[in-house]
């Protein structure tokens, strides 16, 4: 026998020894050792395993007496480990997705390393579905039926489907957003157009997944009808020592559209006084509706809100009537009677104080006279303010803002002496020196010991729309005198800023006011600025110049890039219908509230406080669509007469031409302001006065509600009121913020 056969054969039997208990110490003769080999085994659990279709992995353990290793008789399975030594283990066979068609099936053999032995697992893994069967459809809402008000309203319904679904309406009055949807849960918006019908309706919403379907039933109320009812506005001049005032109307038919004794409160009161024919007065407008579509009489009644009453006057009333009447103790004039020329101080200039004062102050006084010894604060201890704020807090101190109009000779611009007394301590503020000119307006801070003025001069509004993407908008003005009405760089932060971000021109853009005070009033009528606009890190607009008027408003588009002012119309006026970018939704779509559909018109000579009165209810956030007619519009160039006349009806308007005026206010003097197609959203802080929205040609203009306005509609009535200069209205529709 060769030396390694020898070899071989001894390592062998020593491993069987091994292997074999006792045989070391046994006498039994071994006839053929190697057979011994044949006794290794493996046991393998389970010995079948499944892998499904798509892929994925099983398992089976074994217990190897010696080193192993595990091959696949097919590469689309394979084992981790595919080796190892003697012991406990656990093998996981792996496998990719089966796209063969048909099921497929292999051995994993596990073998001894030198050993004959060896033991397998049977791998089987079906053919994967290509088209597995689709689940059959289930569909359920979270209501069955809803009953809304005969104005129309919306109702959320949730749909719950495995499958995707539709729906439909059986109505045109009902409709839905989305139209369909995927399985899952989807939220659909319906909403029910206002009922004109004096009956109730009840319309269905059918959903379908597949096979399935399920209704939604929608009850709208009956239409009631209200009384044809006319609108009528009567102004009342009343002296301002009255504490208040209150209207009643009564007709031979004992109607009564002011309510019982002594009756309705204004709908709005100038806050500032008049002086004329000797006295002071203040102004009271009532808006009245009752029945007098065609002349009616009415016995009217003035009391203020004690003991003072006014003679019985007799007063005929008619659709859309405007009627003025001065009214004392002793007697009721027709404004028509009077010639206003009679009053020598009717046309004097105007300026306006808000003294910023301690509320520990029990009265305040203001006292103004000039060196030739005129005193248009009247004698000391000097005015009585027409209005004192609520107590608000600044730097921990609690303060009071009282607001003064005074009306003296200073068209040229004048210097007076000022004084701020307390009533309560007896003691005036330090004397200040005060230069008044027409419209100029002043913020002044007093105590005891001070007397300080932090805004002089005339008031200036600037809108800027700025990039979305900019932090925030600052500003900054100054004239080549070095005056900066805004402050150092990089400026002035707005008055007010939009949160939303509206889509314009290519872009989307935030909204930012700023209004601020400054000696912009020269001789020539005006004072040039270089204007810079930026966000205050690292975007910065081109300088711009910019000329400056008395009660400026001005509304600019600026990026890193450019600065386009909005003064002049932007757009081609022989295009003026002009896509709406901001205010989503059609004039002509459905689901608004139709508040004015015909013809309105308003030559050019009519009468600010004439206007298109509508009632509607609105809330935050809701969109006034208005469709108009600016007629004749090539004769509105910004002319001297025309600045004549928008100064006769106390508007200002700094633009270039063509352009015609539209005024929109919401009770109160709340007003919104915007241009052709609305380019920003116009929201204005509550401001006591009217602006202006300017248009050109015929078009739609949308204006969005905000709180201030909402509050004002409601205290006035619910009522609309549109007014403007040679306009026509066609047509007016609210929609709802979530329409």
């Amino acid at each position: 026998m060769k030396m390694k056969s020898l070899f071989k054969l001894f390592w062998r039997s020593a491993l069987v020894l091994a292997l074999i208990p006792g045989a070391l110490w046994s006498c039994e003769e071994i006839d053929n050792p190697e057979d011994l080999l044949d006794q290794v085994s493996f046991k393998l659990d389970p010995p079948e395993v499944t892998i499904p279709a798509e892929g994925g992995t099983a398992t089976f353990s074994l217990n190897a007496p010696v080193a192993w290793k595990a091959v696949a008789k097919d590469n689309w399975v394979s084992a981790d480990p595919a080796n190892g030594d003697a012991g406990k283990v656990t093998v996981t066979l792996k496998a990719d997705a089966n796209t063969t068609g048909t099921s497929r099936s292999t051995d994993v053999t596990v073998s001894a390393t030198g050993f004959n032995a060896s033991a397998t697992v049977k791998v089987t893994q079906p053919a994967k579905e290509e088209n597995p069967p689709a689940p059959t459809p289930e569909i359920k809402l979270d209501k069955a039926n809803a009953t809304v008000p005969a104005a129309g309203a919306t109702v959320t319904v949730k749909v719950t489907s495995n499958v995707e679904w539709t729906a439909a309406a059986d109505c045109d009055w009902l409709s839905l957003r989305p139209a369909n949807g995927a399985a899952g849960d989807t939220d659909v918006t319906v909403v029910a157009a206002a009922n004109t019908e004096e009956k109730q309706k009840t319309g269905k919403i059918t959903f379908t997944a597949g096979e399935k379907t399920a209704v939604l039933e929608v009850t709208i109320e009956a239409y009631v009808p209200e009384a044809p009812k006319a609108m009528a506005v009567i102004s009342i001049i009343y002296p301002s020592t009255w504490t208040g005032i209150k209207l009643y109307l009564e007709g031979a038919d004992g109607e009564k559209p002011c309510g019982e004794k002594y009756g309705m409160d204004p709908t709005q009161v100038s806050e500032e006084t008049h002086d004329m024919f000797g006295a002071t007065w203040k102004v009271a407008a009532f808006v009245v509706m009752g029945n007098f579509t065609q002349p009616k009489e009415y016995t009217m009644i003035v009391s203020d809100a004690s003991s003072i009453v006014a003679p019985e006057y007799n007063v005929t009333l008619e659709d859309k009537g405007e009627y003025g009447f001065f009214v004392t103790p002793d007697a009721v004039i027709d404004v028509n009677d009077i010639d206003p020329g009679t009053d020598p101080g009717n046309d004097k200039p105007k300026a306006y104080i808000n003294v910023n004062y301690p509320a520990e102050w029990t009265g305040i006084r203001l006292y103004l006279e000039s060196a030739d010894g005129e005193k248009p604060c009247g004698a000391m201890p000097g005015a009585e303010p027409l209005h004192v704020s609520d107590t608000w807090t600044e730097n921990g101190t609690s303060m009071k803002t009282a607001s003064f109009v005074v009306s003296g000779e200073f068209s040229e611009g004048k210097v007076y002496k000022m004084l701020v007394f307390d009533m309560g301590a007896g003691v005036s503020a330090p004397e200040k020196e005060i230069t008044l000119r027409p419209d100029a307006k002043f913020n002044i801070f007093v105590t005891h010991d001070s007397t300080e003025i932090a805004q002089t001069g005339n008031k200036a509004t600037i809108m800027i729309a700025y990039p979305s993407n900019w932090s925030t908008a600052k500003l900054y003005l100054e004239a080549a005198d070095g005056e900066k009405p805004c402050g150092n760089m990089p400026g002035m932060d707005p008055t007010y800023a939009s949160d939303e971000a509206v889509e314009y021109a290519g872009g989307t853009w935030k909204v930012a006011f700023f209004e601020f005070y400054g000696e912009f009033y020269t001789d020539d009528g005006g004072k040039e600025y270089t204007m810079t606009v930026s966000d205050g890190s690292g975007n910065v607009a081109p300088a711009y110049e910019l000329t400056l008027l008395p009660n400026s408003v001005f509304q600019f588009l600026v990026t890193s890039e450019k600065v386009d002012i909005f003064n002049e119309d932007p757009e081609d006026p022989e295009d003026p219908e002009e896509p709406d970018p901001d205010m989503p939704g059609d004039i002509d779509a459905e689901g608004g509230v139709v508040l004015f559909e015909g013809e309105y018109s308003e030559s050019e000579n009519s009468d600010i406080v004439n206007g298109l009165y509508m009632t509607a209810r609105a809330n935050k956030g809701d969109i006034i669509r208005i469709k108009y007619t600016l007629n004749n519009w090539e004769q509105y160039k910004y002319t001297a007469e025309m600045a004549a006349y928008l100064e006769g009806t106390g508007f200002t308007m700094n633009i270039g031409d063509p352009f015609g005026l539209m005024v929109f206010n919401v009770g109160r003097g709340v007003a919104h302001t915007g241009q052709v197609a609305c380019t920003a959203p116009m929201l204005k802080q509550w401001g006591g006065e009217d602006y202006t929205c300017l248009v050109a040609g015929s078009g739609t203009i949308a204006l969005k509600m905000n709180s201030q306005d909402v509050e004002a509609l409601r205290w006035w009535y619910n009522s609309f009121w549109i007014c403007g200069a040679n306009v026509t209205i066609t047509k007016v529709v609210l929609f709802h913020k979530d329409q």
